[in-house]
């Protein structure tokens, strides 16, 4: 058996004992939830673990009070999530509890974690993958003695929480930045000159007269880079995105080209974007699908661009989109006619004004995203430790 790289002494200075291994299902006790999807809400008494385990639902009763590990059924990827209570498990999710006296939970949801692969390698399904109970007879686990498991199940534990206060330190970030963009946006908060002198009233203009629309087809099929418009992460490379191209040369001909500081509109909603969202293209020349409208800043505003950003970033232009959106049969794209588009209200500050706020937000922007890159860092040390701990 490998030899992992990082291993626990006892308190005397000593080496525990050499690894053991057993399959999962000879641990713990395995099966399946009682409700559905509609059973869950955002009241309730107890926690209701969807077959989309992300979200955060309730239930009126529960399930199992249990320490538990839980799956989600169904999904692109299959991680665990540790649970010690009373709670609510959709049918198609998976708890593991009852682990024998020799088990501490927390070191198998540790261990566990590593074992994404297996679980997609073992999933079936061509368009949604699914979790099935044979997936879990077949995945081994490493067991320490119990007293290792704790130490291991311990330490990584207090990594999880550092990474638990920078994920909060930036959710703070980004809900203070979204007041003051509502503040902002909505003229409740006004900047001063550098005289201290209230700037010229804001005017409203139209879209289609400070930018224009972007056709140009990738006839030639000289672009081969395919972009994807994402609410979180703003316009990336669809490699990067999917971890995969989903595109070829053969079907990208039709496709729009974008060239660097166009803006992006992806008709599609979701909680981040309300109405879809309009991001700025700060990447190399790609090209986009035909469902998406792209727009370019006329010259006469071109000083405007950083602005624009921020206010495409905001919600104010939210309430218009939809008052004139057309959702027919997918409740989940917005369907809006060219010159409704393009009629669409946005509020103009003097330069110097935008300046300020474009100022003002960035610096924002810029302490959002020194979070992630710790956050993302300290992933990266878990991961590490991970595969030292476990081969």
């Amino acid at each position: 058996m490998p030899t992992p790289k990082l291993r626990f002494k006892d308190e005397n200075g000593q080496d525990f004992p050499e690894y053991s291994r057993n399959f999962i299902t000879k641990l713990c006790s395995i099966k399946n939830g009682n409700i559905n999807a509609e059973d869950g809400s955002d009241k309730g008494c107890y926690r209701f673990f969807d077959r989309g385990i992300e979200s955060v639902k309730f239930a009126d009763s529960y399930f199992l009070d249990k320490e538990a590990i839980i799956y989600a059924g169904e999904g692109s990827s299959f991680l665990p999530k540790y649970y010690f209570g009373k709670f609510a498990l959709h049918q198609r999710c998976y708890a593991l509890y009852d682990f024998h006296n020799s088990i501490a939970v927390e070191y198998v949801y540790q261990y566990l974690l590593t074992k994404n692969s297996h679980f997609i390698r073992y999933a079936v399904g061509s368009t949604v993958k699914s979790l099935r109970l044979g997936s879990f007879n077949t995945c081994e686990v490493i067991i320490p003695c119990l007293d290792e498991q704790h130490k291991i199940a311990e330490f990584l534990s207090t990594v999880d929480e550092k990474v638990e206060v920078l994920e909060k330190k930036l959710e703070a970030l980004n809900s203070l930045k979204k007041g003051f963009m509502q503040k902002i946006f909505s003229q409740e908060l006004r900047f001063k000159d550098d005289s201290g002198q209230d700037f010229p009233e804001w005017e409203c203009k139209e879209l289609n007269n400070i930018a224009k629309s972007v056709n140009l087809k990738n006839t030639a099929g000289d672009i081969l880079e395919p972009l994807t418009v994402s609410a979180e992460q703003g316009i990336v490379l669809q490699q990067d995105y999917f971890d995969r191209a989903i595109t070829n040369e053969k079907n990208i001909n039709g496709y729009t080209i974008v060239e660097k500081y166009d803006f992006i509109y992806n008709p599609r909603i979701s909680s981040l974007a309300k109405a879809g969202p309009i991001k700025l293209s700060k990447v190399k020349t790609g090209v986009v699908s035909p469902l998406y409208t792209v727009f370019r800043v006329k010259s006469s505003h071109k000083d405007s661009i950083e602005f624009l950003e921020h206010y495409f970033n905001s919600d104010a232009w939210v309430p218009y989109m939809q008052s004139v959106a057309n959702y027919g049969a997918r409740s989940d794209r917005m369907s809006l006619k060219k010159q409704d588009f393009y009629a669409l209200p946005v509020i103009f500050p003097c330069l110097e004004e935008q300046r300020k706020i474009a100022e003002f937000l960035s610096a924002f922007d810029e302490k959002i995203e020194a979070v992630k890159r710790q956050v993302e860092a300290m992933k990266q040390v878990k991961k590490g430790l991970l595969q030292q701990m476990f081969v």
